[in-house]
C-alpha cells in the first residue's frame, strides 16, 4: 500500500486513459475573486484547482465542465506501487507521467485516428517546486476537415496537463479550437498549474472556505485559541486539511516531489507537567537515541537559537520510520493554561527547501498573557 508523505458543438476527444467512477458527495466547488476552485476529496486525491472564470456549467461529459469559454475535464487514474511511490527518484516519477502519455497516444493513433499523431510536450515545475508534463497535439487534417459546413468551431490541439497527486496521475485536459489563439491556451493551463494544490489529507472544506474569505478580503487566517491564551497565522500557502482532535492543529506544506511536509500544532495542559521545564525535558531533552516516539525512532538531536518570540526551546530532531530517516525541528512554548509543542517534519530534500516556511510560520505565534 502506497503511502502519502485531489461533446457540445465542438469536435472534441479527451482523456481516454483516465477513465473513472467519481465519489459521491467527494467533488466540490468553491469561488473567491480570481476564479473557481475545483476540489477533490475522494480518497488517494485530495487535490484543489483554480480556474480562471466567474461562470460553472457542467456537461455531459464525466467530470467536464464550461468555466467561461473554456472547456476543462478533470481525470485521475490509480497508478501501481510498482510503478511509482513517494521513495522513488524523479527519474519514475518522469517515467510514470511520460507512460500515460505514450498509453493515451497509442489508443488515440490505433482507434481513434487511424494514424500517427505528432505529439509535443514539456516537463515543467510551478513557483512551489511542483513538477507538471504538459503534452499536446495537433488534430490530424483529416479530422479537421470532417463535417465543417456543419460544425460552428472544431478543436485544432488537444492539451493535456499531468501530474503526480498522492496514488493518481491526474490530468486536466482542454482543446483548442479553431476560434482560439494556441499560445493563449498554452499559457491558460501554465497558469492553471500555479494553482494547483496536493493535500497529505482531506480537504478541510469548512476551514478553506474562511481562508477564501480572508483572501478576498486581503487579510491572513487566523487561529485563536482564547481558552489556552495563543494565537497563529495562517500563510495563504498553508493546506488545511480535515482534523476533528481538540488536542493539535496540522496543516502541510506544497507538494514537492510529491512529498508534503506538515506543520504541527499540539497542546497540553499546564496540570499534566509541574513546570514548562519538566516538559521540555518530557517532550525533547531526555528522549534519547534509540527511544520510540509513535511510530519513528528518535535518533539525534541539537538544541538550536529560539525564535524571537519563543519562550520556550528549539531542537532539531533526527527520526527513523523504517529505514526513512526524517529531519524534524520542535519549538515550544508555554500559555496561560497550556504548554505547545510546534514541529515541522520533513525529508532530507525537502527540509532546506521547506525550513523558511516554517520559519515564517513560528513568527506568526503569539502567546497572550
Amino acid at each position: 500500500m502506497r503511502k502519502i508523505t485531489i461533446v457540445l458543438i465542438f469536435c472534441f476527444t479527451y482523456f481516454h486513459i483516465f477513465g473513472q467512477e467519481v465519489e459521491e458527495q467527494t467533488i466540490f466547488f468553491m469561488e473567491n475573486n480570481n476564479g473557481i476552485i475545483y476540489i477533490d476529496n475522494s480518497k488517494g486525491a485530495y487535490f484543489t484547482v483554480e480556474f480562471p472564470g466567474d461562470s460553472l456549467i457542467e456537461t455531459e461529459i464525466p467530470n467536464a465542465y464550461l468555466i467561461d469559454d473554456n472547456f476543462f475535464q478533470i481525470m485521475k487514474y490509480k497508478y501501481s506501487s510498482k510503478q511509482y511511490s513517494n521513495k522513488s527518484d524523479t527519474t519514475k516519477e518522469i517515467e510514470l507521467l511520460k507512460f500515460y502519455e505514450k498509453y493515451e497516444t497509442d489508443y488515440l493513433e490505433k482507434e481513434v485516428y487511424k494514424q500517427e499523431i505528432t505529439v509535443s510536450n514539456e516537463m515543467f515545475k510551478n513557483k512551489e517546486g511542483k513538477r507538471f508534463y504538459l503534452w499536446y497535439y495537433q488534430m490530424p487534417e483529416l479530422e479537421q476537415k470532417q463535417d465543417t459546413d456543419e460544425i460552428e468551431e472544431v478543436a485544432t490541439h488537444q492539451l493535456y496537463l499531468t501530474f503526480v497527486c498522492n496514488e493518481n496521475v491526474c490530468g486536466i485536459y482542454m482543446p483548442v479550437t479553431s476560434k482560439e489563439a494556441f499560445n493563449d491556451k498554452i499559457e491558460i493551463i501554465k497558469t492553471i498549474s500555479e494553482n494547483i494544490d496536493i493535500y497529505g489529507y482531506k480537504v478541510d472544506l469548512n476551514a478553506l472556505f474562511y481562508k477564501i474569505d480572508a483572501q478576498n478580503e486581503g487579510r491572513e487566517l487566523q487561529y485563536a485559541d482564547t481558552i489556552r491564551g495563543f494565537e497563529f497565522d495562517i500563510p495563504n500557502w498553508l493546506n488545511l486539511t480535515e482534523n476533528n482532535s481538540n488536542k493539535y492543529w496540522i496543516a502541510t506544506m506544497p507538494d514537492i516531489d510529491n512529498v508534503k511536509n506538515a506543520v504541527l500544532v499540539q497542546w497540553f495542559d499546564k496540570s499534566d507537567f509541574k513546570s514548562l521545564k519538566k516538559f521540555n525535558k518530557a517532550k525533547i531533552e531526555n528522549k534519547k537515541l534509540g527511544d520510540r516516539v509513535g511510530n519513528t525512532i528518535w535518533m539525534l538531536k541539537k538544541e538550536l537559537p529560539t525564535p524571537e518570540n519563543c519562550n520556550g526551546i528549539c531542537y532539531k530532531v533526527n527520526l527513523m520510520s523504517g529505514k526513512t530517516i526524517y529531519h524534524s525541528q520542535q519549538v515550544t512554548y508555554k500559555t496561560k493554561k497550556a504548554y505547545l509543542l510546534v514541529t515541522f517534519t520533513a525529508t532530507d530534500k525537502t527540509y532546506e527547501k521547506n525550513l523558511p516556511k516554517f520559519e515564517a510560520f513560528l513568527k506568526g505565534i503569539v502567546i497572550r498573557e
